[in-house]
């Protein structure tokens, strides 16, 4: 299902979605697309950027200290799947970060 106020934007490379208003404005930037989607009320888009799919990458590029913080989000759920079935513990795992690991088994 589509949402006509949101449009998918290419830039450099990184794919995300851009408020229809903005295009229409001809804006030339949106600063945070998480503090837009709260300013704009939309929610689906909102639980999408709060999932664990930056846990994942921070997992999975050894980021030891944003681990951490996101460790710390209420509402995360750890053992979360992606579509190839690997979850963040997974991806630190394999990447062969113990201490990232060892975070994670703690957390629960």
């Amino acid at each position: 299902q589509s949402d006509t106020n949101w449009w998918k934007g290419t830039c450099k490379g990184r794919t995300g979605l851009i408020p229809s208003n903005y295009v229409a404005e001809q804006a030339e930037s949106i600063d945070n697309p998480l503090h837009e989607a709260a300013k704009r009320g939309h929610l689906s888009w909102l639980r999408e950027c709060l999932d664990n799919r930056a846990l994942y990458w921070a997992c999975h590029g050894g980021h030891k200290d944003v681990v951490d913080v996101l460790l710390t989000h209420a509402n995360l759920e750890l053992n979360q799947q992606n579509k190839l079935g690997d979850t963040a513990l997974h991806a630190a795992a394999w990447k062969g970060y113990a201490d990232i690991v060892e975070m994670l088994l703690e957390k629960g």
